[in-house]
């Protein structure tokens, strides 16, 4: 036998849950994932195996001394759960895999990749939770430690609440910002709510630390460490608006873990002995801003050689219910730096930058002048005709964000804040000395450092500045592993607003983490006994209705379709029952959802046009209750939970007949008002009896093109479904029309008037940074440029083709990075012949759809890409 000299298949980007070399999780059955590379046509993997050894010699002498899988016969490449020996606290793991292909002939082994453990149990904690005054805005704390062996390596491991910044021998740990993640921390007090929310002891509590390899910022002798505590969601106490959610003044627990080489080991914690005193920071809120007066610096106070004599001692306070977890999403980080297009000099010492684009962060001014002088900057959307700030658009005073810095009088001054983050295009700038050049002012971008995945380009130049205003509105809008509504006003995690723009969200980023931790963030606001999940998680108040609840549900199938984790569904399928449990509670005799909570009510059809909403909840609400339980059944399916599969099979049908008898008008052919939503929500169920369908579709165009003259009237929900009902019944015409119109109400309006991000309203009332109408853009991935996934092969491990051409769209241009490698798709129309180019990961596969109307002539092989020429039948 020949042996073969060449490897025709080679792994590469291994992941660890879906991270590369991650530090310090907590999860003792990690999923390893990886993709392969080829030179080859049509290669496949056909086995797998991994190993798992304790140190560095071991994994390359091929060693699985922790989990050696031997040859495993599948093509499956990701989710690949471990079940090794168990895993111990603080330990590094490395492992690497070899692959079979299709021909049965093996790789060579793969470039090692590691992980490493945190902390796993409570003892493996030996610091306490220390803290200052309630006096204290936003306190220092410090330690001073010897070191007097040669250092192995050394972990630090720390949760700051709210925020923290942390600082070896003067230096920055990290370039993180606003962490940790925000999560419901503690039992709390709720009083003067806006809107009701009971038993609050019967939901969970967490708390995220944040691992650091710090061992480069140590040496011999004295060393520091130094700390600085924000307020963040933890001390909250100025914005009242939705009730009073106080936890408490800010807290800190740390640990440091050192190893040296002579195999001794030092452990520096939080305790008594630590020191604090008050900053610079004399207020900050994560709403209202930041005021630092820099004549109140300590300098020099988190490095060596620093008097802190006079500082106090810290106290022993009180420690959070939470369970300490390792925080495994992407934290919050300075993104991108944007320099003013205008400056607008209004009166002596006042400016307005224009940035050019909505965004969410903060501005750093660099000036200089003499000590004590105050200068406060301002945010807003929007401007006024005389270039003063307009804070209408979020809502009046209660969106007037405001940072104050005060000069200390020493040469140039840069100032920026750490413990808030802003929603604003502008800045005003009051009492700047002198003139405010560009040089010394910028706006820097801040959300969650989520890997960008998708592309989506297309010959129609309004789609794809909606896809842009999308993209920004939604980055803007995910901070500390929570997607908020805006980033000014509410900041809130709305589970209605999140579920129907996660596919979007998922097909630009990589949500793989971020959606893992916001789903415990659901569930942990979960009311245990009832199975009422409320409409923002970690909970803070906030209307909605059953429609925002289902998060627990779509989110998670969502999470399965993009990234394959069937572990989702097992970790929180008691959870998602209980939320059909709670659902069947808040019905009348028959199916129709007419309530939810006590003393609160049911928002319905969002933000329709016209602010109005017309379409009874009740209605809404129900195809909510049957849109979860058709996604329960296929779920208890790939769960083989037979008898949950006969029990959602039969609850979705009898919802079905229910929704037809209450609100089906048989010899008008619609349904309750006869507006969109309510003609798009059964169609999007399948439950139209097929003797009316035609009907109902006849009555939904017309409404479309003459009652409303080529627009949409739907609000968030109705708008996600409208477009897939469109081109589905073979409207795609239609749906390009609404899509392409420049008037209100639309997309295209919001950019007609300036908009760089998505409007709350319609009308554009409200917020102005607002993702949730952002459905649109998975309609772009799946419909123009055809990159659809197949339920029964989640995770891209089958994927389908199937683009369309609507209306004067001539070309697409789109890709996703997905779990198994880059998914991209080409297509332009020449006359009649519609030519596709797609090319796909190794070890999947596709599943190619022409447009309506057109017929495969033939197709050829360019490389690593296909090409399918079409041609338009008759």
């Amino acid at each position: 036998m020949i042996k073969k000299q060449f490897f025709a298949l080679v792994p590469v980007e291994l992941k660890c849950d879906y991270l590369q070399n991650p530090l310090g999780i907590d999860n003792t059955t990690p999923l390893f994932s990886w993709e392969l590379q080829s030179d080859e046509k049509n290669q496949k993997q056909t086995g797998y195996r991994i190993i798992v050894s304790s140190d560095i010699e071991k994994i390359k002498k091929d060693n699985g001394n922790i989990w050696d899988t031997g040859k495993v016969k599948t093509s499956q490449s990701n989710n690949i759960e471990f079940h090794g020996k168990r895993l111990k606290s603080g330990e590094r793991y490395y492992w690497k895999i070899k692959v079979w292909d299709k021909s049965n002939f093996s790789s060579d082994w793969s470039n090692f990749a590691w992980w490493e453990m945190g902390p796993l149990k409570k003892e493996d904690w030996q610091g306490i939770w220390i803290g200052t005054d309630e006096v204290v805005s936003s306190p220092l704390l410090r330690k001073k430690f010897n070191i007097d062996k040669n250092i192995k390596l050394a972990r630090a491991y720390i949760c700051g609440l709210g925020y923290y910044e942390l600082y070896i021998n003067g230096k920055q740990i990290d370039d993180n910002v606003l962490t940790p993640a925000w999560t419901d921390y503690d039992t709390r007090t709720l009083k003067d709510m806006l809107y009701p929310f009971d038993n609050q002891h019967q939901t969970s509590k967490r708390v995220l630390y944040l691992t650091y390899d710090v061992t480069a910022y140590l040496k011999k002798g004295e060393n520091v460490v130094g700390v600085i505590l924000g307020n963040g969601w933890y001390n909250q106490k100025e914005r009242n608006i939705e009730g009073k959610m106080h936890y408490g003044i800010q807290v800190m627990i740390f640990q440091m873990n050192i190893e040296y080489t002579d195999g001794t080991s030092k452990k520096i914690v939080s305790d008594k002995t630590w020191k604090t005193s008050s900053g610079p920071i004399i207020f900050n809120n994560i709403y209202y801003g930041e005021t630092y007066d820099a004549r109140l610096e300590k300098k020099g106070w988190n490095s060596t050689g620093y008097d802190d004599n006079k500082w106090e001692a810290v106290k022993i306070m009180k420690k959070p219910k939470g369970q300490l977890c390792s925080q495994m999403c992407p934290s919050d980080k300075i993104i991108k730096i944007i320099k003013p297009i205008k400056i607008y000099s209004l009166e002596k010492n006042v400016y307005v930058c224009d940035f050019g684009i909505n965004i969410s962060g903060w501005v750093q001014l660099r000036v200089r002048g003499k000590r004590g002088t105050k200068i406060i900057l301002k945010f807003s959307e929007e401007i006024k005709e005389n270039r003063t700030l307009n804070f209408e658009s979020t809502d009046g005073e209660n969106q007037i964000q405001t940072d104050t810095y005060i000069l200390k009088g020493d040469g140039i001054e840069s100032y920026r804040p750490r413990f808030t983050w802003h929603g604003f295009r502008y800045a005003e700038i009051t009492g700047y000395p002198g003139k405010l050049y560009i040089d010394n002012i910028e706006a820097m971008e801040v959300h969650s450092s989520v890997e960008k995945t998708g592309r989506f380009e297309c010959s129609n130049n309004l789609f794809n500045k909606i896809h842009k205003i999308y993209t920004q509105a939604q980055l803007s809008n995910l901070h500390g592993g929570v997607p908020s509504d805006c980033p000014h006003r509410e900041r809130l995690g709305y589970t209605g607003d999140g579920q129907i723009t996660a596919e979007s969200a998922m097909y630009n980023f990589n949500m793989s983490q971020f959606y893992i931790k916001w789903l415990n963030d659901i569930f942990d606001a979960q009311n245990k006994k009832t199975g009422f999940v409320p409409h923002t998680a970690p909970f803070y108040g906030g209307g909605g209705g059953p429609p925002w609840g289902c998060a627990c549900i779509i989110i998670p199938w969502y999470v399965y379709l993009f990234y394959g984790n069937k572990k989702i569904f097992e970790k929180h399928y008691s959870g998602m029952k209980k939320w059909i449990k709670y659902l069947e509670t808040r019905t009348n005799h028959d199916y129709i959802i007419s309530k939810e909570e006590p003393g609160s009510w049911c928002l319905g059809e969002w933000c329709p046009v016209g602010g109005e909403i017309k379409i009874p909840p009740e209605l809404v609400n129900t195809f909510y209750y049957g849109y979860v339980s058709k996604i329960m059944f296929q779920i208890a399916r790939i769960l083989n939970k037979s008898k949950d599969i006969v029990k959602y099979k039969k609850l979705f049908k009898n919802i079905a007949s229910a929704f037809n008898k209450n609100f089906f008008d048989k010899e008008k052919e619609i349904y309750s008002i006869g507006c969109q939503g309510t003609a798009v929500f059964p169609l999007v169920l399948g439950i139209v009896p097929k003797k009316n369908l035609q009907g109902v579709l006849k009555h939904l165009i017309r409404n479309i093109m003459i009652d409303n003259k080529g627009h949409l009237d739907t609000g968030i929900f109705g708008t996600r479904f409208l477009f897939d009902v469109l081109v589905d019944y073979g409207y795609g015409d239609v749906a390009w029309t609404i899509l392409n119109q420049k008037t209100y109400p639309g997309y295209g309006y919001m950019i007609k008037n300036n908009a760089t991000t998505l409007w709350e309203t319609w009308e554009g009332k409200g917020s102005h940074n607002h993702p949730m109408f952002g459905s649109i853009d998975a309609w772009f991935y799946r419909t123009l440029a055809g990159i659809c996934i197949c339920p029964e092969k989640p995770g891209f491990e089958k994927i389908i083709i199937k683009p369309h051409i609507i209306g004067d769209i001539h070309n697409v241009n789109a890709s996703i990075k997905t779990i198994k490698g880059i998914i991209s798709v080409n297509w332009k129309l020449k006359k009649n012949i519609f030519i596709l180019k797609v090319a796909a990961p190794v070890n999947t596969t596709m599943e190619i759809h022409g447009p309506p109307y057109y017929t495969l002539k033939r197709k050829k092989d360019n490389g690593k890409e296909r090409i399918y020429y079409f041609t338009r039948i008759g």
